[in-house]
């Protein structure tokens, strides 16, 4: 059985654990540090106000020790107005009228007894965190920065982009602020400035006017300068275009001419080489009449010869 087993271990001892929750706690309530504070340490706030980015487990697991010093510090809350009626905080000092225990040691044992719960909270707080800063903005700043909730004071927002190296799942641990005061930071308008009604605020006025136009009309000069160098650009650029596609158009020109000529000399070779074909089939045709003429003439002469041979024998024995 998992009994006593609560929590997750982070891969580190109970005493490294601890301490890491302590540092980030406190981390989350430092955030609430003013702009001054920025400027003397010489870094740069890289997160609003009430929020810090790390790993989902371990915002799950320092969650708890926010909202419980969140707890203790807005219970203490109602203790530290009420010794605050009974003795104004301007009271305190080191003058001659300031209040004491020895001055009045009546009012003074009423304040304390008021005034106990709160400091006794700031201690256990302090015991938990152990950053004294912390706990200062911790019951200063961010009590007043959750109003009138009573629990629920953290949200957890999984990010979409893990962490390099390990690719961890990144999470925002983050304080809820209230809703009037969102408001309040969201309708906050600058304050109008008061312009006195005399001879030397009306002359600044009109001398500033003046100047505004003067501005105005000088940057509509050069406006329109811009405009028409930049209209004899586009012409200049057009008529360059115009002559470049001229160019263009002679050249192709030129490349069809050469190639109708190449095509008319390759006809007329072809033309010529079809009629030395025809001169040469007929000089054969000729060859071949004539060499049948003459076949045809030494047979006839041939039958000539025979038929002479045969009459002559004939005529020798009607001799004897």
């Amino acid at each position: 059985m998992r009994h006593r087993k609560r929590g997750r271990r982070l891969g580190r001892s109970s005493s490294h654990r601890k301490a890491m929750y302590r540092n980030m706690a406190s981390s989350l309530f430092l955030t609430y540090r003013g702009e001054e504070v920025a400027e003397v340490y010489g870094y740069e706030r890289k997160q609003p106000a009430g929020r810090i980015v790390t790993t989902l487990e371990k915002a799950k697991e320092v969650r708890s020790l926010v909202e419980k010093c969140i707890t203790i510090a807005r219970k203490a809350k109602p203790h530290r107005e009420a010794s605050e009626a009974i003795v104004a905080p301007s009271r305190f000092g080191k003058s001659e009228d300031s209040f004491s225990k020895k001055r009045e040691p009546e009012l003074w044992a009423q304040w304390s007894d008021a005034r106990a719960p709160y400091v006794t909270a700031q201690r256990r707080c302090f015991q938990l965190l152990g950053s004294r800063e912390a706990v200062a903005l911790l019951f200063d700043v961010v009590v007043d920065e959750i109003g009138e909730r009573t629990h629920g004071y953290t949200r957890i927002v999984r990010l979409a982009t893990p962490r390099l190296g390990d690719a961890g799942t990144r999470a925002i641990l983050e304080i809820v602020q209230d809703d009037k005061v969102r408001e309040s930071y969201s309708s906050a308008e600058a304050p109008a400035l008061e312009v006195e009604d005399d001879e030397a605020a009306v002359e600044d006025a009109e001398t500033t006017e003046d100047v505004a136009e003067s501005d105005a009309d000088a940057a509509d000069e050069e406006t329109a300068d811009d405009s028409a160098e930049a209209a004899d650009d586009n012409e200049d650029t057009t008529d360059e275009a115009e002559e470049d596609a001229a160019s263009e158009d002679d050249v192709e020109g030129a490349a069809d001419s050469e190639e109708e000529d190449a095509g008319d000399d390759d006809d007329s070779d072809e033309e010529a080489t079809a009629e030395e074909a025809s001169d040469d089939s007929d000089t054969d045709a000729e060859a071949e009449e004539e060499a049948s003429d003459d076949t045809e003439e030494a047979e006839s002469s041939d039958d000539e010869e025979a038929d002479s041979d045969d009459e002559d024998s004939e005529a020798e024995p009607s001799d004897d």
